[in-house]
């Protein structure tokens, strides 16, 4: 593991409240998830966002700390923590509410900015309203990334796809050829390397010169999908930052993405996998 490189994920947090087929609730949102991937596969990471000055508020600050994720520059706001509800259909996550919570209030101080920029890279996510700090991130020098999901935000893309070095995109219709042309479309915009998943479709990449294909690791018996996307972004990250084989980065994201469906949560909390 080589801590010496730091990533910074800033944005969403939740807390994950399911009402079916369990009733417990974990600690979520997609850049806190990409935090703890980050963490696990041995880069140092830091998670930047707010929370709520309720109870739900200490519980994810906590959490990403037992986690190892650094929440120094996070800070509590007067108001909710944001919460999702969800429900399991089948092991496939729905999400019934999406409640932002004072996550919708999200600003960087320019002591924040500063810490954010002591890192190598910085992770967004399309919820977590970084849109206008990221020409700063690239300006200061950071490798930017950006998760634009299911790429329904156009204006989100538009915004930002020029300062974006590592993109991400979800394509639901499981397509390899058009998941391919979406790639290609997003590096024309600027990225260095675009990345495309599919599902049980496995993924793409694309890079201005080279294509990768990569097939989804089978799972018997799918928990839960929440998590999944995050953790196959945040495996893809470590591996990228430590300079590894692109090919064998995509390998290890399908298989711990896959492997993330085998609980319910975007994550398991230490003490629970020792």
């Amino acid at each position: 593991m080589d801590m010496a490189i730091r990533a910074v994920a800033v944005g969403d947090n939740c807390i994950d409240s399911y009402v079916y087929p369990i009733k417990q609730e974990f600690v979520g949102g997609n850049a806190v998830n990409v935090a703890v991937a980050l963490h696990r596969n041995g880069i140092s990471s830091s998670y930047v966002g707010v929370v709520g000055d309720d109870e739900y508020g200490g519980t994810v600050l906590e959490g990403l700390e037992a986690a190892g994720v650094d929440v120094s520059h996070s800070r509590r706001l007067k108001g909710d923590t944001a919460v999702t509800r969800v429900e399991l259909r089948n092991g496939d996550r729905v999400f019934l509410e999406e409640r932002l919570g004072v996550t919708a209030n999200l600003t960087l101080d320019e002591k924040t900015l500063e810490f954010i920029a002591r890192h190598r890279l910085v992770h967004n996510t399309h919820l977590g309203h970084t849109a206008r700090f990221v020409p700063g991130f690239k300006e200061a020098g950071l490798v930017v990334s950006f998760d634009y999901s299911t790429m329904e935000d156009g204006e989100l893309v538009g915004e930002t796809i020029e300062y974006v070095d590592i993109a991400f995109a979800s394509f639901p219709e499981q397509d390899r050829l058009k998941a391919i042309e979406l790639a290609k479309a997003l590096v024309a915009r600027g990225p260095r390397i675009a990345v495309v998943t599919m599902g049980e479709a496995g993924s793409v990449a694309f890079d201005g010169r080279n294509v990768w294909r990569q097939l989804a690791v089978p799972v018997e018996g799918v928990v839960d999908t929440l998590g999944a996307g995050d953790t196959f972004i945040g495996t893809f990250l470590s591996g990228w930052l430590k300079g590894e084989d692109t090919a064998a980065i995509l390998q290890e994201a399908a298989a711990q993405s896959a492997n993330n469906c085998k609980h319910f949560g975007g994550w398991v909390p230490k003490e629970e996998r020792d």
